[in-house]
């Protein structure tokens, strides 16, 4: 659900929940063990983070996936 697309109330398309996690993935950058790993960081971001700053922690991840394994990923 958060790397399709979605769909508000009034029908207008809106972008995937993890837009850059979903770009990557679909452009065949990622697979699902990134995509797992980010899920899991941003799962654990406290509630307290904005949302500007999950977009960016989520952006930032998914532009360094794209040059590392998993395993790699989780350990930053």
């Amino acid at each position: 659900a958060d790397l399709g697309e979605r769909h508000a109330l009034t029908g207008e398309p809106l972008p995937p929940q993890l837009t850059a996690t979903a770009d990557a993935q679909r452009d065949g950058l990622i697979g699902e063990g990134h995509v797992k790993v980010i899920r899991e960081f941003l799962r654990e971001l406290p509630a307290a983070i904005d949302l500007g700053t999950r977009a960016a922690a989520e952006t930032q991840l998914a532009q360094l996936a794209t040059s590392r394994r998993p395993d790699d990923l989780a350990g930053l």
